[in-house]
């Protein structure tokens, strides 16, 4: 047994969400038959962060459609969440590797094996077909919830529309691999498709749940994906103050 801290939440049940319609296990691609945008909802980059997948099933219990283009709702490193340890929570937020440092090509086309790359790359033609992305974290220690928007200015314009949370990380990249966030299109500024990560709080605290769903209805909002309306009806926390 090892020291951590609180878990306040319980791990969301997401079997009935292993069969999507993709052909890929835990990914779904909900279609508006209307042009627009593919908007892509990621949780569980890391297994132990599981207030993202307690987001999506939010999402899916409120029988969400698109109005417009094409919405992915994809649960990542589900081998390394099928092993959470309520008394070692840490030792799944991964299995061989970290998954969100594999999404450069020289990793994700070459030779070498793991058990997040080979995820990765059942989940690589959604990403590269994504025009906006929010990917669903949480944080080790304690923490405000903060948008990080790596290098790319039009994350950040991207991150000030969705309007929380109230802090907001414009960072140089991770030294240890290239991130989802910032594979590809998303960080070239001459391209439209952008990518944006939310920490939510720390891992396993109760608000961090409403904070990861509060922050993929404002994303779905803003992107176009669903009615405003819809957004409003099921949004708990105030946006920060402007000053």
């Amino acid at each position: 047994m090892t020291d951590h801290h609180p878990i306040e939440i319980a791990p969301p049940a997401i079997e009935p969400y292993r069969t999507g319609n993709t052909g890929v296990e835990y990914v779904h691609v909900l279609d508006s038959g209307k042009p627009g945008p593919n908007v892509m909802l990621q949780a569980l980059t890391h297994g132990n962060e599981f207030c993202g997948a307690l987001a999506l099933v939010f999402l899916f219990e409120q029988r969400i459609q698109p109005i417009n283009g094409k919405l992915t709702l994809a649960f990542a490193n589900v081998a390394a969440f099928a092993r959470f340890d309520f008394d070692d929570p840490d030792r799944s937020r991964y299995i061989d590797e970290d998954y969100n440092r594999v999404w450069a090509d020289d990793a994700l086309l070459g030779p070498r094996d793991s058990v997040e790359l080979r995820r990765a790359r059942a989940l690589r033609p959604f990403v590269d077909q994504t025009d906006y992305l929010l990917d669903l974290h949480s944080m080790h220690e304690p923490c405000r919830p903060i948008m990080v928007c790596a290098r790319s200015e039009k994350s950040v314009a991207l991150a000030r529309r969705i309007g929380v949370p109230a802090d907001l990380l414009l960072d140089t990249g991770h030294p240890a691999g290239l991130r989802m966030m910032e594979r590809g299109a998303f960080n070239d500024p001459a391209s439209p498709r952008t990518a944006v990560l939310i920490e939510c709080g720390q891992h396993w605290e109760k608000s961090s749940v409403q904070v990861a769903i509060d922050t993929a209805l404002r994303f779905l909002r803003v992107t176009g994906a669903v009615e405003g309306a819809w957004t409003d009806a099921r949004l708990k926390l105030a946006p920060p103050l402007v000053v």
